[in-house]
């Protein structure tokens, strides 16, 4: 199991080196395809990675809004919650995509420093968190002790929650009957 999962276009491999370096300084362990063991088949060993993989960091570049692998990669990460997209060009990322804070890495030379810092404080927040799961719900916790869940619960709806409310409705209308009926009974009077 790896701490980041790198996502990229193979057109994109020098920036995908250097990225994955300067994520490798600061102690995480980063999967990239180049890793395909011999005799397996990329796909499930992409999947596989990509399960276990902390942190997913997609790198967002010409070629790689076009690529259907980055995509389901990036993808798969937006799932789990632990999606950290990088742009390297001012091309825009898939509509999908859009929505989510991208670190800009345009003008980075390689190096570690403030252009690189949001990728390091993304990539620090997805790693330092474990994944807890009981019989109902799936939690993230990080190890500060901050829960984020990660999976929606269905919204159940308790009859009996709704009762009051139903017997509210029903004693209200009742008196907005008869006080209507009182009304029209006084106009008759005079």
């Amino acid at each position: 199991m790896s701490d980041v999962f790198l996502s990229y276009s193979r057109a994109d491999i020098d920036t995908a080196k250097r990225v994955a370096h300067a994520l490798e300084q600061h102690g995480w362990s980063v999967w990239w395809d180049r890793q395909i063991p011999a005799g397996k088949t990329f796909d499930a060993v992409i999947e596989e990675e990509l399960r276990l993989a902390k942190c997913v960091v997609v790198v967002w570049s010409r070629n790689s809004v076009e690529s259907n692998w980055v995509k389901t990669e990036a993808d798969e990460g937006l799932k789990q919650g632990v999606l950290v997209p990088v742009t390297i060009d001012d091309s825009e990322p898939p509509f999908a995509f859009r929505r989510i804070q991208a670190a800009s890495l345009v003008s980075w030379s390689g190096k570690d420093d403030s252009t690189f810092a949001p990728v390091v404080s993304a990539v620090r927040l997805a790693v330092d968190v474990e994944v807890l799961t009981t019989d109902s719900n799936t939690a993230r916790v990080t190890k500060a002790g901050w829960e984020v869940p990660t999976t929606k619960q269905p919204r159940t709806r308790n009859r009996r929650t709704w009762l009051p409310v139903i017997g509210l409705a029903a004693t209200v209308l009742t008196l907005g009957f008869g006080l209507s009926a009182f009304l029209d009974g006084c106009d008759d009077v005079e």
